[in-house]
């Protein structure tokens, strides 16, 4: 996309939401509000579904970016998360804290009528998007986290004993990049199952990056069914399955590369509608 091109469409945005701002004013008070966190692993297509959230005119979205809401992509404190809720005009204010995707639960126990959405995409494909992104800085955290006991990186957050010993059991000092974006992506979405999610379904919904791109009014209708919304397909009409790229899959250290397999299994499961 062309500077010029994203301009305009930035501009546009800009004026989308202004008019929205405007409508759900004219409606302040109706309804109390409530949040929904968006979380996962980075490169997963949370900005996709927050930017088809954006389309209903009862949400209001806070990226990861704004500083209203987040101070180094972290959450701002309790109490300005709670000004904003009584300041809202929204029925649903969607924030993306994907540095704190580990804090679901205590989450929930601050914001008693919040929901999560869980992005899952496959790993693979979310290795080769981090490695375009981050490249040598994927190595250099998995580093950090697997040799240094008091590591204040974001992603020790909560992380339990065993789990940084795995890692630790894991790192060479030879591990390739792609096997540093492997690691990640585990570490991220097996936290999915440390908060229980797939026992909370009336608060946590689980969702598929490739079936939100490949069947997006499906998709997306039961995104908007778990919110209570009305959905419209106007919505996705932006949305598209992004080109797949040519190239040979890079070779993620077997141990590594077994666990993400494992850890996909199980979450496409509990994707799955219960029987």
């Amino acid at each position: 996309m062309t500077a010029r091109r994203r301009s305009a469409q930035f501009a546009r945005r800009l004026a989308r939401r202004a008019r929205k701002y405007g409508a759900q004013r004219l409606h302040a008070g109706e309804s109390a509000s409530s949040i929904l966190w968006v979380v996962g692993c980075q490169r997963s297509g949370t900005t996709m579904l927050l930017d088809v959230l954006d389309e209903s005119p009862d949400s209001w979205v806070y990226h990861e970016h704004n500083r209203r809401a987040f101070r180094n992509w972290r959450l701002r404190p309790l109490p300005v998360r709670e000004r904003l809720v009584r300041r809202a005009r929204a029925r649903w204010l969607v924030f993306k804290p994907l540095f704190d995707s580990q804090n679901v639960d205590q989450l929930f126990a601050e914001h008693p009528s919040s929901k999560t959405i869980w992005v899952l995409r496959r790993y693979r494909d979310v290795v080769e998007s981090s490695v375009r992104k981050w490249g040598a800085r994927l190595q250099l955290a998995i580093r950090r986290l697997a040799t240094e006991e008091d590591c204040d990186h974001w992603m020790a957050d909560r992380m339990s004993r065993s789990r940084r010993k795995l890692l630790k059991d894991l790192y060479h000092d030879e591990m390739s990049v792609h096997t540093a974006a492997a690691l990640r992506w585990y570490l991220r979405n097996e936290i999915y199952f440390d908060l229980d999610l797939p026992n909370r379904r009336a608060r946590a919904l689980l969702v598929r990056y490739e079936d939100l791109v490949e069947n997006p009014p499906r998709a997306f209708a039961s995104v908007f069914a778990f919110l209570d919304l009305d959905f419209h397909e106007s919505y996705v009409a932006g949305v598209a399955a992004p080109a797949r790229r040519r190239q040979a899959l890079a070779e993620i250290d077997p141990a590594v590369e077994e666990l993400c397999e494992d850890l996909a299994a199980r979450l496409v499961a509990s994707a799955e509608p219960a029987s």
